[in-house]
């Protein structure tokens, strides 16, 4: 997956750029060191993302991408990111074996939340995030969860052999692989990781031509919406150990379609109960404009935060944290 994005990046960049010479270098990531353990139990931020931004600040390579969801928060973090690409969709599906469900078939036209509900009782499904086991298991409490970990191909290869029963994997990383096999999309209800399918470019600020460059790729709704997510997760202290989900919606039907105003943003989020209880939602609209100094979506994100806390958000993600340390 990090090859193809690093390649639409510089797709992107030769398309923006004619003329110019893309090369490509692949550094492999603590995360992807450690390949036997749930990213919780590791319990480290940037666990994706920390060598490329080494090498970054090291004059090594000249832009880093990553997935925005693996980004961290934090404001030095955000000074770097020239770009954040144009985001397909952040929804999740769910991934059948190639034989599908035995009952005949793979997804069809069902919905992810259908699929789930066909499973057998006490199918076995493979997921490393905390937050999908949580939807997974406030939806059919009678699933069991084991973590799977590697690249795409490698999930797919341990389904096809039969040590799950169903995976649960992004939509656009199964799009942008070309991945040809049973799958349902979950709808929008079924709330995505803050960040989703959306690609973050990475560069120095002191590198004005890179910066430039790199700046051709950016997609302004998209940032838009990861800025409010992104400012939630960081309101919340969310990491790969919190089951935070957030999606955030630039409405292009509204006047700023037709250039005569700003443009709302809603976000939904929710932080889920390891323990099994009611999550922290909430649902809140703004404006997706970003004039000057102000930071309409960051605002946006950080009210959503706030008010999630007051919901009981706050003690759910201790108990996550609690519950990853022992």
């Amino acid at each position: 997956m990090a090859r193809k994005q690093a390649q639409i990046v510089g797709v992107g960049l030769g398309a923006a750029l004619p003329g110019l010479r893309v090369s490509y270098r692949f550094l492999d990531g603590c995360g992807d060191r450690i390949p036997d353990r749930p990213l919780a139990e590791i319990g480290r931020k940037g666990l994706f993302t920390e060598d490329l931004e080494r090498a970054l600040a090291a004059g090594d390579i000249d832009i880093a991408v990553h997935s925005l969801k693996d980004l961290p928060t934090g404001q030095s973090v955000d000074a770097t990111l020239a770009a954040v690409g144009r985001r397909e969709t952040g929804r999740e599906a769910l991934v059948l074996p190639r034989g599908g469900l035995e009952t005949g078939g793979g997804g069809g036209s069902a919905s992810g939340e259908e699929l789930l509900r066909l499973l057998p009782r006490g199918a076995v499904i493979g997921t490393s995030s905390l937050r999908r086991e949580c939807q997974i298991t406030r939806a059919r409490p009678d699933i069991q969860i084991r973590p799977v970990r590697g690249n795409v191909g490698t999930r797919l290869s341990k389904l096809d052999e039969g040590r799950f029963d169903a995976l649960v994997l992004a939509l656009t990383g199964l799009r942008r692989l070309g991945v040809d096999r049973p799958a349902a999309a979950f709808g929008p209800e079924w709330l995505p990781a803050p960040g989703q399918g959306a690609l973050a470019v990475q560069c120095l600020p002191s590198r004005r031509e890179v910066w430039a460059a790199a700046a051709h790729l950016d997609h302004e709704e998209t940032r838009a919406e990861v800025l409010a997510e992104r400012a939630l997760a960081a309101g919340l202290g969310a990491d790969c150990r919190t089951p935070v989900a957030a999606r955030a919606r630039v409405d292009t039907d509204t006047t700023a379609t037709a250039g005569t105003g700003p443009a709302t943003l809603t976000i939904r989020a929710a932080v889920y109960d390891v323990g099994g209880g009611p999550p922290a939602a909430v649902s809140l609209k703004g404006t997706a404009a970003m004039t000057g100094s102000t930071d309409a979506p960051g605002a946006l994100g950080r009210a959503a935060a706030m008010e999630l806390l007051e919901a009981g958000g706050g003690e759910y993600v201790a108990r996550a944290r609690d519950q990853g340390a022992s």
